[in-house]
Order: structure tokens, then C-alpha cells, then sequence
């Protein structure tokens, strides 16, 4: 479906072009060279000059000006923005901009004298780590929630046994780790604490102590159509978080690698 006319998708390629301008007119750049066109470059995303990008406007410069396919476009992008967004305003300053490409530019920095500062590879690799870690997390939950289903069937408590149909699995899903929200807090849990969270709400709901999933038993009326047997549902929770237990290491190395990398960087920054 095309944008709505007047929105930022359907700007002219006028604003195209001014970012490719501002993003990559030095190949070889130094550090210091490589912060000044990240600044540049922000510039340029800020297609309505409001002195913050929002997540239509990256959306932009990800697909149009950096050509990065994301394999799943939703939550792909919300997981880049949310990298970049670190107060959770909704929208991206300068400064949190050039502070996320802080880590890569140091690194080419330090590699070699040689190394390249080409603004459009540097964002593509910093964007790039990010899903790496992302799609790693994301396979292993995946795998969890679908050996959760496999295991219950298998035991001969699944389908027309102790559920009906498949709303009630997508909905925990979808609250527990595609969007969840703090129970303390009603916010929305960062994108870098998902995996945790996940596996804090589904030990809570194989004991049947998650108040949210109760409240859904007991209201939400594809779970009351659904759930026959809300033990199944406990031990629905209890098979999933075991893979996700059994491989939170893996996840853990990966996100360890890229902070320690991030970390690294912090006395340096990029500012106008």
C-alpha cells in the first residue's frame, strides 16, 4: 500500500538525494571526519527538520538511501529505532544517533590506518550487528514456541484435548515478547531486555503467577473459547522457557560481544 500523501514515505526524490549528499560525499574518512558526516547525515534523515528522526523517517533511510533488506520489516525496524532511541521518547536526537555508530567507528579507527569511514558502510554494519543479534534471539524464542506446541501435542494434551485452535498461543506471544509491557510499570519493555522478561513471565506463568495471562483466562474471549485446560497453558510455559534456558547462552555472547564493543567507546562521542 503506497504512503499517504503529504507523509514523509512519499516525500520526492529531492530529499533522496539530499541525504546521499550529505551521508556519503568522503569515502576515506578519519574519525573525526566520519562524527562531523554522521551529523550530516542526521541532518539529512531529518526530513521535516524537527530536529529529531522518527522511526518513519530511518524507515526511509534504512529501505531508500542504505538498501538494507530487513527479513521481517516490522519488527526489524522497531528493533534498530529502539537501539537508537535511548530515553524511549518515540523519536531520536542527534546526539543518540551519532552515539550508536560511536563502537564501529572506533573500531575501524584502531584496525587500521587505511580503514575505511564510508558513512553508508559504517551505518550498515552497525545496523547490521544489531539484527544479527536480534535474529539470533529471536530463532531461539521461535524454536521454543514451537517445541512447546510440538511437545504438548505429542503427549496427547494438544489440540481438541486441552485447547481449541491457536488465538490463545499467538496472544502470549505477542504480550509476553513481541509487545510486552512491564507489570510494574504498564511501559513498554525495552527491545534489549526482551529476552529476560520473556523468560521472567513465562517461570511466572508455569506456576500460574503471571497476573496478566490469569486475567486473559479468565476474560479475553478467544482464550475463554479456546483453553479448555489452563494446565496445559502452565505447561505450555514451563516447555518453552526450557529452550529458551537451555540456549539464553548463546543469546548472552552475542549481546555481551556488541556491548563490550559499545562500552569501549564511551569516553569518545560524536556531538555537534
Amino acid at each position: 500500500m503506497p504512503p499517504p500523501a503529504g507523509s514523509v514515505m512519499a516525500a520526492d526524490g529531492g530529499a533522496n538525494m539530499a541525504f546521499r549528499r550529505r551521508s556519503s560525499a568522503a569515502g576515506n574518512n578519519t574519525a573525526e571526519q566520519a562524527r562531523a558526516a554522521l551529523i550530516k547525515a542526521f541532518e539529512g534523515a531529518d526530513l521535516d527538520k524537527s530536529g529529531m528522526v522518527t522511526k518513519e523517517e530511518l524507515a526511509l533511510v534504512i529501505k531508500d538511501q542504505l538498501h538494507i533488506q530487513l527479513t521481517d520489516p516490522i519488527n526489524d525496524l522497531d528493533i534498530i529505532f529502539d537501539s537508537l532511541d535511548e530515553d524511549k521518547s518515540g523519536l531520536v536526537s542527534m546526539e543518540e544517533f551519532c552515539r550508536l555508530f560511536e563502537p564501529t567507528i572506533v573500531r575501524r579507527a584502531s584496525s587500521s590506518a587505511s580503514a575505511t569511514m564510508d558513512i553508508d558502510d559504517l551505518m550498515k554494519e552497525t545496523f547490521s550487528a544489531i539484527l544479527v543479534d536480534a535474529k539470533l534471539e529471536r530463532s531461539v524464542v521461535i524454536q521454543g514456541f514451537m517445541r512447546a506446541n510440538h511437545e504438548i501435542e505429542k503427549s496427547g494434551k494438544g489440540f481438541g484435548v486441552s485447547f481449541w485452535g491457536s488465538k490463545w498461543r499467538f496472544k502470549i506471544f505477542d504480550g509476553f515478547y513481541t509487545h510486552p509491557k512491564d507489570p510494574a510499570t504498564g511501559l513498554l519493555v525495552d527491545v534489549t531486555k526482551r529476552f529476560a522478561h520473556l523468560q521472567q513471565r513465562l517461570n511466572k506463568a508455569q506456576s500460574g503467577e503471571d497476573e496478566w495471562l490469569n486475567s486473559q483466562l479468565e476474560t479475553d474471549e478467544d482464550f475463554k473459547k479456546e483453553v479448555k485446560n489452563p494446565t496445559a497453558v502452565a505447561e505450555y510455559c514451563k516447555i518453552w522457557l526450557s529452550v529458551l534456558q537451555e540456549r539464553a547462552h548463546e543469546v548472552d555472547e552475542s549481546q555481551r560481544a556488541r556491548h563490550a564493543a559499545s562500552n569501549a567507546s564511551n569516553a569518545s562521542n560524536c556531538s555537534t
